[in-house]
Parts: C-alpha cells; sequence; structure tokens
C-alpha cells in the first residue's frame, strides 16, 4: 500500500470522539465499525464542582419517548444521604438540546460515578438503553495527565531477538507515551567486572530513534535508559540519565574500583556477607551515579529465580527495598512470576520503614510479542524525564503485571482505583489511535522514505482528550 493512500485511509480526524467508546455493557464498538453505538463526553472531572455532561444516543427515536437517567457513585451513598441498596439508583434531571442528552451535575469525591440511560420506570438491566462510567478527580490529581510506558526491555543491541526500531514500533502499538530499551551487555561481561575487550557501543545510542521520532513528530516519546549490572547478579536501571553508568565504569576502571573499595570498607562494618558487603557496594555506587547523572533508579525484578535460586539474599532484598537512595522498585515484570511476591515484599518492608513504596512496572522483553505484558502508569505534569522521576518521587507511579485477562495493578490505593477506570475508559482509545500510527512509523522505516509529519496523530490525541476531561 502507498503511504499517501494509507494516510489518507487512517487519519480522518472525525474519527476521534468517536472511537471514545465505553466498554462497559451496550457501548461496545461492534466488530466491523470503529463508532460506537453511544457516547458520554466528558469523562473525568474536578470533584465537588458542577459541570455539564452531555450524552448522544446512536438511535436519536429514543429521545421522542420518557427516558430516564439513573446514577449512583462509587461510596454507595444516595442524594437523601442513606447507603443504597442493590440496585438503588438516584434519578437525575437533564435536558435535551440539539439532540442530546445534557445533564448539569455536581461531582462530589474523589471516586467514579455511574449514569444509566433508560426508559422511564425501567429497573432490569436487560431494558437499559446504555451505561456510562466517569471519574471526579480532587484538584492534585485533576491537573495531572495520565500516561503509560515502559523502560525496561532488550533489543538485538544486548540479548534481544528484534531490532530497536521494531521493539519501539511494538511499543506504539501498545498504546504507550514514553518507552525506553534500556539494553545490558553491551558496554560489559554479563556478570563481570567491565574488561577492555569488549565493544562499546555506548550509553547514547537511542538518541537517533529520540531524534527520529522527533522529526516525525510522533505522539511517543524515546528516553535514555540502561541496565546496569557491574557484578553479580542484581541488576538496576538508568532510566534517562545523561550519561551512562557502565560507559562510566568502562572508561574509568581505576576511579570505579576506588569507588567500591571505599563502599566495601564502608559497608564491611555494617554485613558479614562478603556477598552482601559486595553487592551493597556496588548498588550504592549506581545510585549515586544515577543521580549525578539526572536519571531515575530502579532495582530490577528483586525476586528474580536464577535456576532455581534467588538472585540474592533476604537480608540484601530487604536492605536494597530500605534504601532511601533507590528511586524505584520494578514490582512488575513480565519474565518473572513472582510479581505478587515481590510486591508483598516490598509492602513488608514499606510496613518496616514507615512510607509508600516507590513501584513502576516493565515487560523486561527480549522479543516483540512481550512488549504490553508489564508497564508503568505514571501521573505527571508532562511526558519528561524530570516529571516522570517527580511522579516516583511523589509516590504517583504503579506498577501493572498485564499477563492476564484483567491486569493487576500495583500501588497507591486511590491510584488504584483510578488506573482501572482509564485501563476501561482511556487507554483503549489511545491505544487504537497509536496502532495507526505505529503502521506508518513501520512503513516509514522500512522503505527508508523521507520523515513525514504525523502531526495528524498527536492532533487526534489532543481532541480525545480535550473530549475526555474537563478542562
Amino acid at each position: 500500500m502507498k503511504r499517501r493512500s494509507f494516510l489518507s485511509r487512517a487519519v480522518s480526524l472525525s474519527v476521534v470522539p468517536m472511537i471514545a467508546s465505553s466498554v462497559f455493557g451496550k457501548n461496545k464498538q461492534s466488530k466491523t465499525n470503529v463508532l460506537p453505538q453511544n457516547t458520554m463526553f466528558p469523562r473525568v472531572f474536578k470533584a465537588n464542582t458542577k459541570s455539564q455532561i452531555k450524552i448522544d444516543l446512536a438511535n436519536k427515536e429514543l429521545l421522542k419517548k420518557p427516558l430516564e437517567i439513573k446514577y449512583i457513585r462509587h461510596d454507595g451513598f444516595l442524594k437523601s444521604g442513606k447507603r443504597a441498596e442493590y440496585r438503588d439508583y438516584d434519578s437525575l434531571d437533564f435536558s435535551i438540546k440539539d439532540g442530546s442528552i445534557i445533564i448539569d451535575h455536581l461531582f462530589e469525591g474523589q471516586q467514579e460515578h455511574m449514569f444509566i440511560v433508560c426508559p422511564k420506570g425501567a429497573t432490569k438491566p436487560k431494558d437499559f438503553i446504555a451505561r456510562f462510567v466517569a471519574y471526579s478527580l480532587l484538584p492534585e490529581m485533576f491537573a495531572l495527565k495520565a500516561i503509560k510506558g515502559e523502560f525496561h526491555m532488550h533489543s538485538t543491541i544486548s540479548d534481544g531477538k528484534a531490532s530497536e526500531a521494531d521493539m519501539l514500533v511494538a511499543c506504539m502499538k501498545c498504546g504507550y507515551d514514553f518507552a525506553s530499551m534500556g539494553d545490558h551487555k553491551v558496554m560489559c561481561d554479563w556478570f563481570g567486572r567491565p574488561k577492555g575487550d569488549k565493544t562499546l557501543v555506548g550509553y547514547g545510542y537511542q538518541q537517533i530513534s529520540q531524534d527520529t521520532l522527533k522529526k516525525l513528530d510522533a505522539s511517543m516519546v524515546v528516553f535514555n535508559a540502561e541496565e546496569v549490572h557491574l557484578n553479580h547478579y542484581v541488576h538496576f536501571h538508568n532510566f534517562g540519565g545523561s550519561q551512562g553508568v557502565v560507559q562510566w565504569a568502562y572508561e574509568n576502571p581505576a576511579e570505579y574500583e576506588m569507588e567500591m573499595e571505599k563502599r566495601i570498607s564502608k559497608f564491611s562494618k555494617k554485613y558479614k556477607s562478603r556477598d552482601t558487603i559486595e553487592q551493597m557496594a556496588v548498588a550504592d555506587l549506581v545510585f549515586d551515579k544515577v543521580k549525578e547523572y539526572g536519571g531515575i533508579s530502579v532495582f530490577n525484578h528483586p525476586t528474580w529465580n536464577i535456576a532455581g535460586h534467588l538472585g540474592m539474599t533476604d537480608e540484601l532484598m530487604q536492605e536494597l527495598m530500605m534504601s532511601d537512595k533507590c528511586d524505584a522498585i520494578e514490582v512488575a515484570n513480565s519474565n518473572y512470576k513472582e510479581n505478587v511476591q515481590a510486591y508483598t515484599a516490598v509492602q513488608r518492608y514499606a510496613i518496616k520503614k514507615g512510607q509508600q513504596p516507590r513501584l513502576v512496572g516493565n515487560s523486561d522483553a527480549h522479543k516483540i510479542e512481550k512488549v504490553g505484558s508489564s508497564y508503568t502508569i505514571a501521573f505527571v505534569e508532562d511526558v519528561s524525564i524530570a516529571s516522570i522521576k517527580k511522579a516516583i518521587r511523589n509516590n504517583k507511579t504503579l506498577g501493572v503485571d498485564a499477563n492476564n485477562k484483567v491486569p493487576m495493578i500495583m500501588g497507591d490505593y486511590d491510584l488504584v482505583k483510578y488506573a482501572y477506570f482509564l485501563e476501561a475508559e482511556y487507554f483503549p482509545v489511545k491505544k487504537k489511535i497509536r496502532e495507526m500510527e505505529a503502521e506508518c512509523l513501520k512503513e516509514t522505516l522500512n522503505t527508508n522514505m523521507g520523515f513525514e509529519k504525523f502531526t495528524e496523530y498527536r492532533k487526534k490525541i489532543a481532541d480525545f482528550n480535550n473530549l475526555f476531561f474537563a478542562r
């Protein structure tokens, strides 16, 4: 298919508001038509403010019949102040204007809200015409953007099975707002100290991808990242740093050894196990270097099982999870079945520490098929390393294990509730837009054609955001 014909078919701007269907009940899209039967916008509101909702029904003839709008909020309280019984609802006032149902509603508290359009007096769900869910957020959360992505994957630059370009196309198909590869083994032995006989690829190899997507005006952002393991089995991440930790160690072996010896001497006074001493020394060094380079440090797959045994002792795991120097813990990783085990360990040490754990998720994909199986949801001011780091430090990120039909979302309870709403109502629409964008990106990369602006897709997402959020 030629580029021009594909674009003309795929990027009709009128699709944006229409593909924003609820996955709830009768609002699902048909298999042959991207247009939903019924729509409601906006869907996210500032809490404790009165806002206007617009509902459009596909069958306008229904507007000629007596209708009712049933409503229930997630905390179960009715307008009377009583708690709802099973299938108890409030009935809302509404008007019909220019073929749309208009509702003025006060969204109380930070929670989910359900609106049901039905024939007047209907009580059975089978008679309901449409059901919609909305969400209200307190001002701090309402001001933030919800994004998803991951930064721990591997391409053929290290031990992955697909090229960096193909992995990034797969990320875009998943609807990601940001992505990073995080390749390893490019500058040091698998579990050994850096040696001079390795080919130096360099930390900033993803700059080409960053520049390419920027020239295309793509809606997904690529950041630098690396998986760092300078000795033994404990792995860390340098996400978004200005320089590479492994590259520094490779190019400055004397300084690296000196810094390690200082830390080994310090930790020898606290621990007896030589393994724990060395691992804590290298962890302390990595955390310091990542901070120096302005990156985000992450403790990767803490419950990693290596050929029948854990990659670290319980003592070491506890010390790393309780470290104030580590920005986040990778609690979801699709390569390991121990994610629940990791989350349980995180919570145990968080209780001891007396503070909420800072969590992220990544697929650790080594092939295209695994991309999207685990990822991070972040609530940020913008899609930048500075904002993502701020979100992590403020406990505004979640780790998601999406290997099952219903994803397991781990993190702060209030954020988790909101994230499940977004997974059902918001992210699928962005994914649909980015799937089209990914096809264009793949074609551009494969045919080596000139860079074409993907402004249409960026505008599609902006238009959808303007519909979805009552800002």
